[in-house]
Parts: structure tokens; sequence; C-alpha cells
């Protein structure tokens, strides 16, 4: 991860670059580590199931975060929920490969 926008609070000694995601498409599967157990965005670390539909990007136990895609760069905005104040959430990732 390279950017978080949210209204959230989070260490500011985090390195953005240690939550990552890899996703393995021929399988529908992603691999998801975070520096720290109690300290995530998307979901646990550890390896879950994923479904792509339209513009969703939807990982097993987690949220539905809305998706684009710009060359190397990934954006995921958390589907918002307008019952809850300031739950937006959005996440940049790099293609590291």
């Amino acid at each position: 991860m390279t950017n978080l926008r949210c209204f959230c609070g989070f260490d500011p000694d985090t390195t953005f670059n240690d939550f990552t995601l890899q996703f393995k498409d021929s399988e529908n599967r992603v691999s998801v580590q975070n520096p720290r157990e109690d300290y995530f965005y998307i979901a646990k670390s550890g390896t879950s199931d994923y479904t792509l539909s339209e513009d969703t990007l939807k990982i097993n136990g987690s949220d539905d975060f809305k998706y684009t895609i710009d060359g190397d760069i990934l954006i995921l905005t958390r589907v918002d929920d307008p019952q809850i104040a300031d739950d937006e959430l959005e996440l940049t990732y790099r293609n590291i490969e």
C-alpha cells in the first residue's frame, strides 16, 4: 500500500508498504499481509477467496470495495454505508512486480 485516506486513526510510525495484497487470478484468491494482526484495513492476514463484479471487489469476510486500476496503481474505495458517518476509506496500492 502506498497511501491511505480515511477518518480513522493509525500509528504515525506506520509504514504503508508493509500492507500488501497478492492476487492469484487463476484461483480467485488473494493473500493479505498486514504488519500487525491487530491493525488491518481490508482483512486479517491470510489467504481468502475474492470475486469481481463490474467495478467491485469482494474479499471473503471483508467489506465491498469499488476498484479502479490506472497502470500499476490499484485504488480501493470501501463501499460507503450511508447509516455510518465517517466510514470512508480509500487505499492505494502499487504493483511492484
